[in-house]
């Protein structure tokens, strides 16, 4: 598919910009959307429906996929409420996520969803691909629009709350802790890529205080980090993290499994082995 630049949509000179630009809108995924299980339509895109405002919407993605979400007023405001939460667990959309909708007609959107790393995510190829959980629901046109809210397990969620790839603790009785991650587009961004600690694991056996992080590769390579916090958690990014992926071609390995083995730590440092599965 055609990349699309900037200024092919997006100049007031353009003769067919009021013709485009009412067509989409754009939502950034914010801690009351994932609290709420609802997403609100702006106002403005809202009005195009005048007073017949429709009850459900069907939402597709890149590879084909849909779903079918219930659409209310809640608060005096337009939102995709049941089926909503189907859809993000899905697709495994996190906090900070954009997404785009593209109006089509006739209740149907494309949707293009952006990671943190500010790249297009690896979208599903089938159904219940990320979800931990199975809905039966709603899945493309003609369903019944009704959902069985699941509470995560805690623990589980903080172990898949971001998905920088496929995140497996190992045996808790197992003398060192390891995690393994599947590369992904959010690794190994030449602009924003990072590596991001599994809350889970990082809250077992990680402090919020590390200054540093050593990898350690094969052939006895040192890799010294500098170890950022984000809110809760830990994360290894610019410069140092850059330089370790392009080294050892992770671009090159996307879709292959690593595991990081603990192996030392100090009060202001930790200490991996990285071992490639």
């Amino acid at each position: 598919m055609k990349k699309r630049r900037r200024g092919e949509e997006g100049s007031n000179k353009d003769k067919n910009f009021k013709k485009i630009n009412p067509k989409k809108f754009f939502k950034i995924i914010l801690p009351k959307i994932l609290q709420t299980k609802t997403l609100s339509i702006p106002d403005a895109f809202a009005k195009k429906f005048g007073s017949r405002l429709p009850t459900d919407a069907t939402l597709t993605i890149r590879t084909g996929l849909s779903w079918e979400i219930a659409l209310e007023k809640v608060d005096n405001k337009l939102c995709f409420t049941k089926g909503w939460a189907n859809f993000m667990e899905q697709n495994a959309i996190k906090y900070g996520y954009f997404l785009e909708f593209e109006y089509q007609g006739k209740k149907h959107f494309n949707v293009y969803i952006f990671d943190l790393s500010c790249s297009e995510i690896d979208y599903p190829t089938k159904y219940d691909q990320y979800a931990k959980h199975k809905f039966p629901l709603n899945r493309g046109h003609g369903a019944n629009v009704k959902e069985k809210v699941v509470e995560d397990d805690e623990d589980e969620a903080e172990k898949n709350m971001h998905r920088n790839g496929k995140v497996l603790e190992r045996n808790s009785n197992s003398k060192s802790p390891s995690f393994t991650i599947t590369v992904r587009n959010s690794h190994i961004s030449d602009q924003c890529g990072y590596l991001q600690f599994p809350l889970g694991f990082s809250d077992k056996h990680m402090e919020r205080s590390y200054e540093s992080v050593t990898l350690l590769t094969e052939g006895g390579r040192e890799w010294h980090l500098e170890c950022h916090v984000y809110e809760k958690l830990l994360r290894l990014r610019g410069r140092d993290w850059k330089k370790f992926m392009q080294e050892n071609h992770w671009k090159e390995h996307k879709g292959e499994e690593y595991t990081f083995m603990l192996v030392d730590k100090t009060s202001s440092s930790v200490t991996f082995q990285v071992i490639k599965e």
